[in-house]
């Protein structure tokens, strides 16, 4: 009615009143999503993916929702052998988000083992080479001013299977908290891509997206791969 000055108050009235059953409608559906709820020992496993090997550019991406601090409570996703340069771990250490290859890691600072939903994203770009420092830490959509060590080239296994919630290769870590909408991609997503998308569903189809499990199967023994990999994960 905004465009038309005829209308009354009580068009106003009546405006008003479906704009606020939209907004309702719209808040119960966000406090409804269904996420992933990990207790501290249990994962997902994906059979038919090992995840990117080798040197080769990569971006991971998940919403995760903890208080935890424990190495072994921290372990967002992972795949790869614990053997130098042959791992690929994104975990929490000392409550900010880290990148670890057996032989070191890169470390953020914001941290987010605060008990608030956080956007975590690594990116592993071949600028410079793959060297494992190349490796770029976002936070809620924003760069990382990051540190560590590691200047040979990325190697990573394909030998073990892709986990979320557990280490691949250090199989007594896992994760205590809420994981959603996990994203692998054979690409280095920019910096800008990661902001604009970080916030909304895929379709799947996306350029470079190798797996895509949203995590909101609410029920069963298995969980979706919504990109047009399908690869199924196991709980």
């Amino acid at each position: 009615i905004v465009d038309d000055l005829s209308q009354g108050q009580s068009a106003v009235d009546a405006a008003n009143s479906t704009l606020q059953d939209a907004v309702i409608t719209f808040q119960n559906s966000i406090n409804g999503v269904t996420v992933l709820n990990l207790d501290g020992a249990s994962y997902v496993e994906t059979p038919s993916f090992q995840g990117i090997s080798g040197g080769a550019m990569r971006t991971m991406e998940a919403w995760i929702n903890t208080t935890a601090s424990a190495n072994n409570a921290t372990l967002i996703m992972s795949w790869g052998i614990n053997e130098a340069q042959q791992k690929w771990d994104m975990r929490i250490n000392q409550g900010r988000l880290r990148i670890e290859y057996a032989g070191g890691g890169i470390n953020g600072t914001t941290t987010i083992n605060d008990g608030n939903w956080h956007h975590v994203a690594v990116v592993l770009t071949l600028d410079g080479g793959n060297l494992q420092d190349n490796a770029q830490l976002y936070v809620d959509g924003v760069l990382e001013s990051s540190s560590g060590n590691g200047t040979a080239p990325t190697n990573t296994s394909n030998l073990n299977n892709f986990n979320i919630g557990r280490s691949a290769s250090q199989t007594e870590r896992f994760f205590a908290g809420q994981i959603s909408d996990v994203r692998i991609w054979s690409v280095a997503r920019s910096a800008s891509e990661i902001m604009s998308n970080k916030d909304s569903r895929l379709t799947g189809s996306e350029t470079g997206l190798a797996g895509y499990w949203k995590l909101n199967d609410g029920s069963g023994t298995t969980t979706a791969d919504s990109s047009s990999s399908n690869y199924t994960g196991n709980f």
